[in-house]
């Protein structure tokens, strides 16, 4: 079974306090991926591009990395469909140049 725990954070101004009101857990199961044109649940999802930039890989060896990344706001409740985990390296090498 493919579990994993996604740890999320929130706030409206920007400026995430990980405190217990806006922190939460959740274990998810990981299904295979349908497109939108396969979707009929939720009736309200957009697709986005989310991407973290000069993120730095920890020198030391480590079963995770944390970093944030700004989620768009949206006019309406809608849902996240998809979440991409892969990485796209970008031709610099191990010291950042």
């Amino acid at each position: 079974v493919d579990t994993t725990c996604i740890v999320t954070a929130f706030a409206t101004d920007g400026t995430v306090q990980v405190c217990k009101s806006q922190r939460h857990f959740k274990s998810l199961f990981l299904m295979r991926y349908r497109g939108p044109t396969d979707s009929i649940d939720p009736k309200i999802f957009f697709n986005y591009d989310l991407r973290l930039g000069n993120f730095v890989v920890p020198v030391k060896e480590s079963k995770y990395a944390c970093s944030f990344i700004p989620l768009p706001m949206g006019k309406q409740e809608h849902h996240i469909c998809k979440v991409n985990l892969e990485a796209d390296l970008l031709g610099k090498n191990m010291t950042g140049q």
